[in-house]
C-alpha cells in the first residue's frame, strides 16, 4: 500500500484544485482533500490522542515547527470544509482507494462523530460498522499488515466485530508472520496468556488461513 502525505500549499487552493477530480471520481484526488483536511484539523489540535493515533496510522510524524506553517497553510477553511472531510474519505473509499479504506475504518470520528452523535444516530453508527469492517477484511486480505493488526484490536475490543481473542490471536499472528522484521512477540505472548491449549491450536491454524489469503 502506498503512503500518502496532505498536499502541501494553501489547502483552500489545493481543495479548490482536487474537487473537480475528486467529483468525477478520482479517489486519490478525494483521499488528498480529507489529508489535507484532516492534517489542518490535527494543526489545530496536535495534541489530541486521537489526532496522534490518526496521525501514526496515515505514518506522519507530528513536527511543531511543520505544525505552525500548516496553521498559515490553513488559514482561510471554513467549518463546512472540516465537516466536509467525512465525504471525501468515504468518498475515495467507495472509489476502491484501499488507504481510504483503511483510514475509514479507523477514523470514525470523522464519519460518524463522537459519543453524543452515535448516541442520536445509532442506525448510522450500524451502517458505519458494516461498511468499516467490509474495508478492513478487504485491506487485509490485500496484504496490509496495519488491516490485519486493526482487525486484531477490533476482535480484542469488540469495536466493529463481536469480541472474540482467537480471532483477535490470530489476526495479530498473521501480521506478525506478514512482516517478521517486526517484533510482536510481547503482544502475541500477552494474547496467548488469555488462551487455552485448544483456542491457542484454533488460533494458530486460522492465522495461517489469514495468511495464506492476504500474504503468501
Amino acid at each position: 500500500m502506498q503512503s500518502y502525505d496532505p498536499p502541501s500549499g494553501n489547502a483552500v487552493d489545493v481543495i479548490n484544485q482536487l474537487k473537480p477530480l475528486a467529483e468525477a471520481g478520482d479517489a486519490k484526488a478525494s483521499f488528498l482533500i480529507y489529508m489535507k483536511l484532516h492534517s489542518c484539523l490535527g494543526a489545530m489540535r496536535p495534541t489530541d490522542p486521537e489526532v496522534q493515533e490518526a496521525y501514526r496510522k496515515a505514518g506522519i510524524t507530528i513536527d511543531q515547527a511543520a505544525t505552525e506553517r500548516e496553521l498559515i497553510e490553513c488559514e482561510g477553511l471554513q467549518g463546512e470544509d472540516y465537516s466536509s472531510r467525512s465525504k471525501w474519505l468515504e468518498l475515495a473509499a467507495d472509489n476502491g482507494l484501499l488507504e481510504a479504506q483503511l483510514a475509514y475504518s479507523t477514523d470514525s470520528k470523522s464519519i460518524i462523530g463522537g459519543a453524543a452523535d452515535r448516541l442520536k444516530d445509532p442506525d448510522k453508527v450500524k451502517r458505519y460498522k458494516q461498511k468499516a469492517s467490509a474495508y478492513l477484511l478487504n485491506a487485509a486480505n490485500h496484504g496490509s499488515v496495519e488491516a490485519l493488526m486493526s482487525l486484531s484490536s477490533s476482535y480484542r475490543e469488540g469495536v466493529l466485530f463481536d469480541k472474540n481473542m482467537v480471532n483477535a490471536y490470530a489476526y495479530y499472528k498473521a501480521a506478525q508472520m506478514a512482516s517478521p522484521e517486526l517484533d510482536m512477540s510481547s503482544v502475541l505472548r500477552s494474547y496467548e496468556n488469555q488462551l487455552s491449549s485448544d483456542e491457542l491450536k484454533r488460533g494458530a491454524n486460522l492465522s495461517q488461513e489469514i495468511y495464506n489469503r492476504c500474504c503468501k
